[in-house]
């Protein structure tokens, strides 16, 4: 091999890993998430949702979302094969989601979240979205303990 094509082969490889570095991290978006409540147990978690969207007369529809011994969440099997997976399968909020309503994630499936906790989270959007900001400041009212918290969220194929 002469040295243009060793020179070739090497500007081509090197080019290519900044392409790919480049697409991973287009992958991902920052997002802000408000949560309510952290526990251990699925069942208090689900009894605290369905509670707190009472309270804060926010949408929670508890028929989207299951607990799973091998996921630790999935949506319904319906859902799952009608969206082309097969169950259990689940898509943690934040990818094209964001608003004000209430959902149960599991902190597994954000990057900087303390592992195996579901969660209740009540809003979520960009970090600089007023309307978000000022949705947390209300809802600080009624759950004092409550707090923003943000992660990186993948965004890029899951199929």
């Amino acid at each position: 091999m002469n040295f243009f094509t060793k020179l070739f082969l090497c500007l081509f490889l090197f080019s290519a890993g900044i392409t790919l570095a480049q697409n991973n991290t287009d992958a991902f978006e920052k997002k802000s998430f408000v949560i309510l409540f952290s526990g251990k147990d699925f069942d208090s978690t689900l009894s605290f949702a369905k509670t707190s969207a009472k309270k804060l007369k926010l949408k929670f529809d508890e028929s989207r979302v299951q607990k799973d011994s091998l996921t630790h969440l999935t949506f319904p099997k319906t859902i799952c094969e009608s969206n082309g997976f097969s169950s259990p399968c689940y898509v943690a909020r934040g990818r094209f989601d964001d608003g004000i309503y209430i959902s149960i994630e599991y902190s597994d499936d954000y990057n900087g979240f303390a592992k195996g906790y579901y969660l209740v989270i009540a809003a979520s959007g960009e970090p600089a979205d007023a309307k978000l900001k000022s949705e947390f400041q209300k809802i600080k009212k009624s759950f004092p303990k409550s707090y923003r918290k943000q992660a990186d969220v993948y965004i890029g194929c899951i199929h």
